[in-house]
């Protein structure tokens, strides 16, 4: 019995029950009863382990529709996975409907992030229905993507956002200009239905090909009661006019011409063939327009930049803080500002901005900390959490891309918001550890943590046998690297003589010269000794050749 480890799995019960069959054949005495309550006890305890396993199963089979995930579930999908997130390792693999819920929270943080997954059109083929995507533009209105699944032909990830411009941020002679995040195929027809201050009626819809440079005819689209809506199969930059741009007319609103019908410009150059002529790349810059909200800073295009490339990348000039002449300096615009800070010695991060995200522009004092009001409560919460709280921070001035560098080994773990007034964990979404680095989008402050699991019920309701399995996790748990606080090492000199060691590196170095100090200082010791008494032995007189000295004297 002494074997069975505390506290006691799901899988243990049949050897429990072994048990307790052989403690009945056995004869009394004073322990057999205490024993008996014992292995009961356990079967108690996995009883309510295997119901807590059962009813989720059975919520996740009822709640998720595997074939049909959309941005309805996301509340839905986020309660069962603080549910599931409670879970032991050992327990979420005896789910029969786990895959199902995590194919659901993959499928929501990739809609959150204004992408439409493979996934989504794997289904769609499978059931040939419909699948709407809602999208919000920066100005706040809303509009939506429609797939009809009968002409889905394909299956891989879209992006969702959308910009739209009138009047002036369009081109001249045409109404309206739309342009799809998604650059190739959408996989299959979309239906855009948007608001839009384009008249009503019928109009003709030009396409920009970027592989032919041209503008060419793509159908129509149509305006009613002050909604656009339109059908696409590719994505790119859209005009509706009442008729193609003829060659040599002025096309813009800064008396350059554009050869509309038929640009033979080269890619390389980005100028027109002809004289005078607008070039491709100065049509795809024009105007400022109205832009998807789209989650744009982590889940699209500005987490690539801001991971891969630093070309429009600028980091922000002040540590702890962004200004108001940065934030202005890119707002609108396709461009990422940095900022970067610690954690501790061996946990550092960056916090990555696009400027189509920014929403306000005053200063912004920033800090990611372990260490916070809260830090009890949700170590409480969870086993080991690495802490990301934000307090003093403020109001983010829009959707941050969150790039946190540790010493962890690659590993798929689960980001939690705590929530203050219900003293629990929420989840919020799931992160993979690759080559030590994690990624992931914050709209908010608050206090935040990322953790293998977290209690499911707030500490007000958690019974104590459930802190206490906490607490003994953690007891048992290895050392993570963010248990050492960021503090520099001050030398006997008074000098700062720090050159990038961490701190565990550095009192590593001072245990180890100490152990090598005192073995040297043990050594000589020791030498002393012997050479003491050699010299001890070598002093003394031979008395027994002065015995004999003195009886030849007689």
């Amino acid at each position: 019995m002494a074997a069975i480890a505390t506290p006691v799995k799901i899988g243990d019960k049949d050897l429990v029950n072994q048990y307790l069959l052989e403690l009945d054949t056995l004869g009394e005495w004073d322990k057999k009863e205490s024993l008996s309550k014992t292995l009961n006890g356990y079967l108690g305890d996995i009883a309510a382990r295997q119901k807590l396993v059962d009813v989720l199963d059975k919520d996740i089979w009822n709640q998720v529709d595997p074939l049909r995930i959309c941005q309805d579930d996301t509340a839905t999908v986020k309660k069962l996975m603080s549910r599931y997130a409670a879970l032991r390792e050992d327990e979420k693999k005896l789910l029969q409907n786990g895959e199902s819920l995590l194919e659901a929270a993959d499928v929501i943080e990739a809609l959150d992030n204004g992408i439409v997954p493979k996934k989504v059109f794997e289904n769609l083929m499978a059931t040939k229905e419909a699948f709407t995507y809602t999208g919000t533009l920066s100005g706040g209105s809303t509009y939506t993507l429609t797939w009809d699944g009968k002409t889905v032909k394909k299956a891989s990830d879209v992006k969702a956002g959308i910009k739209i411009g009138t009047g002036s941020n369009t081109i001249n002679g045409t109404q309206a200009q739309v342009e799809f995040s998604q650059s190739g195929s959408m996989n299959g027809t979309a239906t855009l239905s948007v608001k839009t201050s384009v008249k009503d009626g019928s109009w003709n819809l030009y396409w920009l090909n970027p592989d032919k440079l041209t503008i060419q005819s793509a159908k129509t689209a149509t305006v009613s009661s002050g909604k656009l809506k339109m059908n696409v199969t590719t994505g790119g930059r859209y005009w509706l006019a009442s008729s193609a741009p003829k060659m040599g007319e002025d096309t813009s609103s800064d008396d350059k011409t554009t050869k509309v019908g038929s640009i033979t410009s080269s890619k390389s150059s980005g100028k027109s063939s002809r004289t005078g002529g607008m070039s491709i790349a100065s049509i795809q810059s024009r105007g400022k327009v109205s832009s998807a909200s789209g989650k744009r800073s982590s889940g699209t295009k500005s987490s690539n930049k801001s991971s891969n490339t630093t070309s429009d990348t600028t980091k922000a000039k002040t540590k702890g803080k962004i200004t108001s002449k940065e934030l202005k300096s890119i707002k609108g615009k396709d461009e990422n500002l940095q900022a970067s800070g610690k954690i501790s010695d061996s946990v550092s991060y960056t916090l990555t901005i696009n400027g189509e995200d920014v929403k306000l522009t005053k200063d912004w004092t920033y800090k990611l900390q372990s260490d916070c009001k809260y830090k009890d409560d949700i170590e409480q919460l969870a086993v080991k959490p690495l802490i990301l709280c934000t307090e003093g921070s403020g109001t983010f001035p829009g959707q941050m891309l969150v790039t946190l560098k540790t010493e962890l080994d690659d590993d798929d773990l689960l980001l939690f918001s705590y929530d203050t007034e219900n003293r629990k964990a929420e989840y919020v979404k799931k992160v993979s550890v690759k080559d030590g680095k994690m990624e992931f989008t914050l709209k908010e402050g608050g206090h935040y943590f990322i953790a293998k699991r977290a209690l499911a019920s707030s500490l007000d309701e958690s019974t104590d046998a459930e802190k206490q399995e906490i607490q003994d996790a953690s007891d048992a748990a290895e050392d993570v690297p963010w248990d050492a606080s960021e503090e520099t090492v001050v030398l006997g000199n008074g000098d700062d003589t720090d050159t990038g060691a961490t701190t565990a590196e550095k009192k590593t170095a001072m245990v180890r010269w100490g152990l090598i100090g005192l073995i040297a200082l043990v050594c000589c010791a020791a030498i002393g000794v012997v050479v003491y008494n050699k010299r001890k032995e070598k002093g003394k007189p031979d008395l027994s050749k002065e015995k004999d000295r003195k009886d030849g004297g007689k």
